[in-house]
């Protein structure tokens, strides 16, 4: 084993006694005797369109140009249709809000017309019992929602 090694020593690494692709490249290219033409880039010819081709992307041009437009027609449209609606939303918080103090406006009142109720009964030296207290305040506030009801 030693023997091959130290033949494998003296000889030289493989890579060196094989002649590489390059060495063999370069003695068949250049050992022709013809001159050598020079490489000059040339352009792929173009294929010449016929009718029926040409017609077809301008057809398909057409085609694409109208698309376009009719998505912009839609996107436009859909853009008007959200600022519309939120337009309508913001008048509808309006006029909740505006609802939303009416009532409370109300309750304020119906609270005051308990309050004097109550204050009544009390001045009254107990003439009227809670029961016709109650009723009272019942019939006030039964009062007050028909009304508000029949106003709208």
């Amino acid at each position: 084993m030693s023997d091959s090694i130290e033949n494998l020593l003296s000889i030289g690494s493989w890579d060196q006694q094989r002649p590489s692709d390059l060495d063999f490249w370069l003695a068949t290219e250049f050992s022709s005797s013809k001159p050598e033409e020079p490489i000059v880039a040339q352009k792929p010819e173009k294929k010449r369109k016929t009718i029926s081709e040409a017609d077809d992307e301008d057809d398909k041009r057409r085609r694409n140009t109208e698309a376009s437009a009719r998505f912009r027609a839609k996107k436009k449209a859909r853009e008007q249709a959200i600022q519309k609606e939120a337009k309508e939303l913001q008048e509808k918080v309006v006029r909740l809000e505006e609802k939303i103090k009416e009532q409370e406006m109300e309750i304020k009142w119906l609270r005051q017309l308990v309050n004097e109720k109550q204050q009544q009964a009390q001045n009254a030296s107990g003439n009227i019992s809670q029961q016709q207290i109650q009723e009272q305040i019942n019939a006030a506030v039964t009062f007050a929602l028909q009304n508000q009801f029949l106003s709208k």
